[in-house]
């Protein structure tokens, strides 16, 4: 997940729904109507690539740290 390319299309939605703020894993679960592990999933990705990052671990609270799609 190098590049804005790489990214499906659930990843977008997740960078689009980080973008307006902070959200849980569960929180985008419920918005985007898929399961919270692929969620969860999704967003070990976008944090191993730097996109977004743990706000608050114990919440799984995320935030968005780059979008890729800006480049």
């Amino acid at each position: 997940m190098e590049k804005a390319e790489d990214l499906n299309e659930t990843d977008g939605k997740i960078i689009d729904l980080l973008a307006d703020g902070r959200e849980t894993t569960g929180s985008l679960a419920d918005q985007l109507e898929k399961h919270p592990n692929y969620i969860g999933d999704r967003l070990k990705l976008l944090r191993i690539h730097g996109i977004v990052q743990y706000h608050h671990d114990e919440t799984a609270l995320h935030e968005l740290v780059e979008d890729p799609r800006d480049q």
